[in-house]
C-alpha cells in the first residue's frame, strides 16, 4: 500500500515543484534553458551535460534489434533471418551507466520520502518519449504495457511499464488499454536465463481478456511499451497474445535497450 501512496505522491510532487520552482535538470540541478514545465523530451528533463552521459540510438539501426545496417529502416542480416510477431523494437538509450541507474531508481524506488523524488520518473517517461520519435512509426490505435502477474504486482505496488505507456499515449492522445493484456503466469525471473531459456519461460505468459476489435479498426496498430529490453522474449510472447487477439501491427517502445547479443540462430 505504502509503494501505492508513495507513487502517487511522486507524481503529485512533481506537478508541484514545476509550478513552484524554476525548472532544473534532474540529474545536477542546474537550470535548464529553452523548456519547461512539462515537456516530455529528454532535453526537457535534462541538461546537455546529463543527457551526454547518456548512449543514445540513432534513427540508422535496425528496426527490431537497432543493431548497425547500410540502411535506415531496414532489417540486419540476423533479424531477417529469424521469425517474429513484432514489426520493430525501438529503445531510446543503450542500458549502461547513467541510464541504467536512472531505470533502476524509476522501477525501484527507494523507501520513505527519499523514494518520493520525481527524477527517475521523468526521464524514464522522457526515454520512451524519445524512442517513439526514434521509431519513425506512425502513431498507434491503441498504447497497451507489458503487464506484471498480480502477485508480482501486489508486491512492487506500480507497474513501471503501464506508467511509461500511460504517459506515452496521454501526449499523443491515444487510447491506453492497461488491463487488455494480461500475464497469466507467474513466471521466475529472466535475469540469470540465457535467450533459450527465456523464450520458453515466456511461453504462453500473455493472454487479452478480450478481441481488439472493440477499437473497430480494420489494420489496427499496437505500441507495445515496456521499460528495458534484452533478448526480447518478453515483447516477443506479448506481441503473440495481441495478434492473437487482433492486432495487425505490434511496435515494441522501450526506455532502454541491453547490449546486444546474438544466439546460434541469430535475431532478437
Amino acid at each position: 500500500m505504502f509503494d501505492v501512496l508513495r507513487t502517487t505522491a511522486r507524481r503529485l510532487g512533481s506537478g508541484a515543484l514545476d509550478l513552484a520552482m524554476p525548472h532544473v535538470c534532474a540529474g545536477c540541478r542546474a537550470t535548464l534553458r529553452g523548456s519547461r514545465p512539462g515537456d516530455t523530451r529528454l532535453e526537457g528533463v535534462l541538461c546537455r551535460s546529463c543527457v551526454g552521459a547518456l548512449s543514445r540510438f540513432e534513427g540508422d539501426g535496425c528496426a527490431r534489434c537497432q543493431a548497425e545496417v547500410q540502411r535506415a529502416g531496414r532489417l540486419c542480416a540476423d533479424c531477417t533471418d529469424t521469425m517474429s510477431t513484432l514489426d520493430g523494437c525501438t529503445a531510446a538509450v543503450r542500458f549502461e551507466r547513467a541510464a541504467e541507474r536512472w531505470m533502476r531508481d524509476f522501477k525501484y524506488p527507494r523507501s520513505g520520502l527519499s523514494g518520493l523524488v520525481p527524477g527517475p520518473e521523468s526521464v524514464s517517461c522522457a526515454l520512451v518519449h524519445d524512442a517513439a520519435a526514434l521509431s519513425c512509426t506512425a502513431p498507434p490505435d491503441v498504447v497497451i504495457p507489458v503487464p506484471l502477474h498480480p502477485k508480482r504486482l501486489a508486491t512492487r505496488g506500480f507497474n513501471p511499464a503501464a506508467t511509461l505507456a500511460s504517459r506515452l499515449a496521454h501526449t499523443h492522445r491515444i487510447d491506453c488499454s492497461t488491463h487488455t493484456l494480461v500475464r497469466v503466469r507467474d513466471t521466475p525471473s529472466q535475469t540469470r536465463l540465457d535467450r533459450r531459456a527465456r523464450r520458453a519461460n515466456v511461453r504462453g505468459a500473455f493472454s487479452c481478456r478480450a478481441p481488439l476489435t472493440k477499437h473497430d479498426v480494420a489494420d489496427l496498430r499496437v505500441w507495445l511499451v515496456d521499460d528495458v529490453v534484452t533478448t526480447g522474449s518478453t515483447l516477443e510472447a506479448a506481441a503473440h497474445a495481441l495478434r492473437r487477439a487482433g492486432a495487425v501491427h505490434v511496435h515494441a517502445i522501450c526506455a532502454a535497450r541491453t547490449e546486444i547479443t546474438r544466439s546460434a540462430n541469430g535475431g532478437l
